[in-house]
């Protein structure tokens, strides 16, 4: 019935229809994009910190006690595992320290050739542990006790 009053007004609501159609699937298409991306974002967020740690637990398992402490951004969530590793990191270089003094101090008494040698060796490895040890003063030695 309208169609016979108004002829215009049916090519009128298929222009509608299509534009309407068009900035629907725009809109949908947009939201895609946008939370694509915030998912993506927060899933590096996550992630990047977790990936630091893994990978300095990799060097700290293979006996690399002289790298720097971690950092990560100072409102992250995993800044207490953070900090925590670096204590535990800290403190095996400590103990490696002192275990290295000990050998150091035991090669001097040996009087066995071959288990001097040995020893030697093991210290030798310990040095390479810690080496980078400047950043350990006798001051945090004589207060942190590691058994």
């Amino acid at each position: 019935m309208t169609y016979d009053f108004a002829p215009d007004v049916l090519v009128y609501l298929q222009r509608e229809r299509a534009w309407l159609s068009t900035v629907i699937v725009s809109f949908g298409f947009s939201g895609i994009v946008f939370v694509t991306f915030f998912v993506f974002r927060l899933a590096g967020q996550v992630a990047g910190p977790i990936n630091k740690l893994h990978k300095r637990l990799k060097e700290l398992s293979q006996g690399n006690f002289y790298q720097p402490h971690l950092r990560i951004r100072d409102n992250d969530e995993f800044q207490d595992l953070v900090q925590s590793f670096n204590y535990f990191q800290e403190s095996l270089k400590i103990q490696t320290y002192q275990e290295l003094k000990l050998l150091e101090d035991t090669i001097l008494n040996i009087k066995n050739p071959k288990a001097k040698v040995v020893i030697e060796r093991l210290a030798q490895k310990k040095r390479e542990q810690i080496n980078d040890f400047s950043s350990i003063s006798e001051k945090s030695l004589d207060s942190r006790h590691v058994s």
